[in-house]
Order: structure tokens, then C-alpha cells, then sequence
């Protein structure tokens, strides 16, 4: 029997919607996707510890409530902020 390889678990994952709400029905824009980045920036990953990470995926969801991915699955720490 072949060795397998033991992985250590880390039992510290944590998952949460982060959800932006819009007081009324606006267009996606460049400066609302920045406003919103912005206050998920300080509400998480300010909060985080420098060798820490989040995984992120933002998406958008409609009126009708279907959801749109607004970018690839990311893993990002305090020093990833970019626009």
C-alpha cells in the first residue's frame, strides 16, 4: 500500500455574503463597482491579518433576480486592491 499523504484541515473557513444594496435601480458603472470594492475592502479585508486571505467572486444580481459574475474567482489578501 502506497503512503498517502496527510493534509492538515484547516477548520477556520468562514463563508459570507457580502451584499452591497442600492437604495434604487442604477446602471453598472465603473464608479459604483469601485464605491462597492471599496466598502467590502474596509468592511473584510481590513479586518484580516497580513498572511491571511480571502476568495472572493463578485456578481451582481438583477431586479428579475437572476445573478451575473462580474469577474473569476480570486484569492486576495490586503495588499491586492486594484481597479
Amino acid at each position: 500500500m502506497k503512503n498517502k499523504k496527510q493534509y492538515k484541515i484547516n477548520k477556520n473557513y468562514h463563508w459570507d455574503n457580502y451584499i452591497y444594496n442600492l437604495s434604487s435601480p442604477s446602471f453598472l458603472s465603473k464608479t459604483l463597482i469601485v464605491k462597492s470594492v471599496n466598502d467590502f475592502w474596509l468592511a473584510k479585508l481590513d479586518k484580516i491579518n497580513d498572511n491571511q486571505h480571502v476568495i472572493a467572486l463578485f456578481r451582481a444580481q438583477f431586479s428579475s433576480g437572476n445573478y451575473f459574475t462580474l469577474g473569476r474567482l480570486q484569492r486576495l489578501n490586503k495588499c491586492d486592491k486594484e481597479y
